[in-house]
């Protein structure tokens, strides 16, 4: 490996461990990582990038996890009624946080553990449709978030309530009555 070749990988290094590398560079950056003759100090970059190049998003799963989000969204307006099952909703809750960060962990893995380079022509949902579903599973991470926050904050408020209740009843009854 040649000195310039091991200062581009500096800058390419650099530029890729501030999130500020253009897909090209990356690209360059992986292959001069795969020269055999490397220096030594970029072999837990050399390392890493066999690690990412190794894990794989099976097929279908972009598919698979869209339609998974309607399913959870047709879900959750089943029932908007203020008379609504409770333990519905709760369970509701769970999967809507779950589905968010099942989101969540696929955009991770996209965009950490794939080759960019390819996602021209292998994406089966155009940025639109991605966009929408992201906005959709995020959308509904928020709704399942804000309501547990206002069921928390009722809870609080009807035990604060009840604690209160409870402390005057005990104040009435350790009060001596005089009786005349």
């Amino acid at each position: 490996m040649t000195n310039e070749e091991i200062i581009r990988l500096r800058i390419l290094n650099e530029l890729y461990y501030s999130a500020s590398a253009t897909h090209e560079e990356e690209a360059e950056r992986r292959l001069l990582l795969k020269n055999s003759s490397l220096p030594e100090e970029f072999a837990a970059d050399r390392e890493m990038i066999e690690h990412i190049g190794s894990a794989a998003i099976p097929d279908g799963f972009e598919m698979r996890l869209a339609a998974k989000i309607d399913t959870i969204a047709g879900a959750e307006h089943l029932d908007d009624s203020p008379a609504g099952n409770i333990r519905h909703r709760k369970f509701m809750s769970i999967w809507n946080m779950a589905a968010s960060i099942a989101v969540a962990i696929a955009m991770v893995c996209t965009f950490f553990l794939t080759d960019r380079s390819s996602w021209e022509n292998s994406s089966e949902l155009s940025p639109e449709e991605t966009y929408a579903q992201v906005d959709n599973a995020l959308t509904l991470f928020a709704n399942a978030l804000d309501r547990g926050y206002k069921e928390a904050y009722e809870a609080e408020t009807t035990a604060g309530n009840a604690a209160t209740k409870a402390l005057e009843s005990l104040s009435r009854l350790s009060t001596p009555k005089n009786n005349i």
